[in-house]
This record gives structure tokens, C-alpha cells and sequence, in this order.
């Protein structure tokens, strides 16, 4: 095989693995090392009034979701600049922050529990291993 003929083969091996690479971010398939996600669990007490949520962010409106206890609400999105904000509410109580940013969070998966007194936070690491108290409710 010539030279030319290498050249001519590799440059339209590179030209449809960038094509097929970014079809697959405009399909909103991403890489695993690009994927993030983030987890909401009900941790209030058993018999307790439903957890409901709403989560959102510039582009997408995750919309209102009610979590008995130990359900969870999940979602994943390729990494990117989105800042990603939840509204929790129990019962009269309720708290609104931001639930994952972009630019604080490098690890793949947060996790957020609420829990009677207040709500918990983990960001998946190698190092971190329990959840610690974010946030109080609000009366």
C-alpha cells in the first residue's frame, strides 16, 4: 500500500470518529469519563409526609417529583457548564440550593439526602466516605 493511500485511509478514519464522536454529544450519549450524575434519596422517618421535589437547570427542567421514603430521583448529563439547582419541600419545611456545580464538583456522582433535621451531602471520591450536613430546613 502506498503512502498516499495510508494517509487518504487514516485522515477519513479520523474524520468519522470526530463525526461520530460529537453525534453522540448532540444525541446526548457521552463517554463514561464525561458522564455525571446526581442522586436524591428520601431519608426521613418511616410514616413520614412525602418528600417532593423540583430540579432544574438553564436548558432542562427536570419537573416536580414526590419521593416516599427511600425513593430516590436520579439523573445523568454529560460534564459541562450546567449548574444544576433542586426545591425540596416536607410537610412546611423546604430548601432550595444548588445541587451540582459544575465548577466545584470533579467527581462523577453527588448524592443528596434529606433527613428530618437538615440535608445531606456526599460527593463520590476515593476519599470520601460519609455524608455530612449540608443544609437546614427552612420554616
Amino acid at each position: 500500500m502506498s503512502y498516499t493511500m495510508i494517509k487518504i485511509l487514516l485522515t477519513m478514519f479520523l474524520f468519522l470518529e470526530v463525526n461520530i464522536f460529537q453525534h453522540q454529544f448532540a444525541e446526548g450519549i457521552c463517554p463514561s469519563a464525561s458522564k455525571r450524575s446526581v442522586h436524591i434519596s428520601n431519608g426521613l422517618p418511616p410514616k413520614s409526609a412525602p418528600l417532593k421535589l423540583h430540579c432544574w437547570s438553564k436548558d432542562n427542567d427536570l419537573g416536580y417529583h414526590t419521593l416516599d421514603v427511600k425513593e430516590e430521583f436520579k439523573w445523568s448529563f454529560c460534564a459541562n457548564d450546567n449548574l444544576y439547582t433542586c426545591h425540596f419541600w416536607w410537610g412546611s419545611k423546604n430548601r432550595a440550593f444548588e445541587v451540582y456545580k459544575p465548577k466545584v464538583v470533579n467527581t462523577k456522582s453527588v448524592y443528596w439526602v434529606p433527613q428530618s433535621d437538615g440535608i445531606y451531602y456526599l460527593e463520590q471520591t476515593p476519599y470520601s466516605s460519609y455524608f455530612e450536613k449540608k443544609y437546614d430546613w427552612n420554616n
